[in-house]
């Protein structure tokens, strides 16, 4: 008895069209977040106050609650022999 290896799959125009649909949505959905993440943004900003942020494209999108912190700006102060030494021994 003998099986064949190969077996044609005739799927319905409709099937295929919503396929096709959904294929062409998920890589839209998935180039959209990537451009967001990487931070792909042409308009240039200058202020005088550095605690400004400047809403972005995509903030009209997020909801308030999913976004990160990620542009807000703390003063902070850097001490002498606060930093640490990236060469060398510790012990020089």
């Amino acid at each position: 008895m003998r099986y064949p290896v190969e077996r044609t799959l005739h799927l319905s125009a409709g099937y295929n069209v919503l396929l096709w649909v959904c294929c062409t949505l998920a890589v839209l959905i998935v180039t959209l977040i990537t451009t967001a993440a990487s931070g792909y943004e042409d308009v240039i900003f200058t202020s005088a106050d550095f605690n400004a942020t400047n809403p972005l494209w995509y903030d009209r999108v997020i909801p308030p609650s999913l976004r990160s912190p990620h542009r807000n700006c703390t003063p902070a102060q850097i001490v002498l022999d606060q930093c640490i030494r990236l060469y060398g021994h510790a012990d020089e």
